[in-house]
């Protein structure tokens, strides 16, 4: 049975393939903290947090739209707690939006498949892809960085601390990989990636008052769900002619 197995999969991805590609991204990460006890008239804006890095492989089925995918990636997980504008200012007067901190890094090794809606022959492409990833958080050591905040609505007679965790998940992605593709080699190409996750890698809190009014303990978690953008650039060896 064992090596009908073999002989399938070595039909599937190698007689069958044209070309395999090897890609190098950069790009940011729009996330946002989940708010499990929200400050006051806080904001909660979706931002940039970090950039990944990402390194990814494709590999091209001959004759098909479909491609297999496989990347891995790497980015700082970021808590953040926001204010409401003119809540907190600094020394010097000005408004401080928000206090965010980094406690763990973020490792993700993805797997799926994409499917082309241009003809291949073509050198622009513009691929929709679907797949599952493996999302791994390892804790830094890092302190997060507090002072008491000066008001004027917000203020707090503890430091502000934070908690990072180290966690395993499986998470879901889905995405629009475009691009263009020069002398059958050098693929440039943009890609956007949406994420959901569900298990915290990082919590942090604030005791503090509003106005003079003691609130609730404020509690905000990252999960990694988000949307990853990236450009990058590869290099398509090609294993088979055309048909």
């Amino acid at each position: 049975m064992s090596k009908y197995i073999i002989v399938l999969i070595s039909g599937l991805f190698f007689s069958n393939i044209y070309a395999q590609s090897l890609i190098l991204s950069i790009g940011p990460n729009y996330t946002t903290s989940n708010k499990i006890v929200p400050v006051k008239n806080g904001k909660m804006p979706f931002d940039v947090t970090d950039n990944s890095t990402m390194i990814s492989y494709e590999h091209f089925l001959k004759q098909q739209p479909i491609s297999i995918i496989a990347s891995y990636s790497q980015y700082r997980g970021m808590t953040g707690i926001w204010f409401e504008n003119g809540g907190v200012l600094d020394p010097y007067g000005n408004t401080l939006k928000a206090i965010g901190f980094s406690g763990a890094n973020i490792h993700r090794l993805d797997v799926g498949a994409t499917y082309d809606f241009m003809k291949r022959r073509r050198k622009f492409y513009l691929q929709a892809a679907l797949g599952l990833g493996l999302q791994v958080s390892k804790v830094t050591g890092a302190e997060i960085f507090s002072v008491l905040l000066p008001g004027p609505f917000y203020t707090n007679s503890e430091p502000m601390t934070a908690e990072s965790y180290n966690t395993s998940q499986i998470v879901p992605f889905v995405g629009v990989r475009t691009g263009f593709v020069f002398w059958k080699r050098l693929d440039i190409g943009l890609s956007f990636q949406g994420v959901y996750a569900n298990k915290y890698f990082q919590k942090q809190f604030l005791k503090y008052s509003y106005k003079g009014i003691p609130q609730k303990t404020a509690e905000y978690g990252a999960t990694g769900t988000g949307i990853f953008v990236s450009l990058g650039i590869g290099y398509r060896f090609v294993t088979a002619k055309r048909n």
